[in-house]
């Protein structure tokens, strides 16, 4: 999975995460839970 412009992938508690940074944030307001084969991807 390739994480677009403006979002980020963190551990975060033993798990992964995308979240939105900068202007992405203004209109995704949540975060992502990636399962082991989406964060490998």
């Amino acid at each position: 999975m390739r994480i677009k412009d403006g979002f980020v992938m963190r551990k975060v508690a033993g798990k992964y995460v995308v979240v939105a940074t900068g202007e992405a944030s203004r209109s995704f307001h949540g975060m992502i839970k990636l399962n082991d084969t989406g964060r490998h991807i």
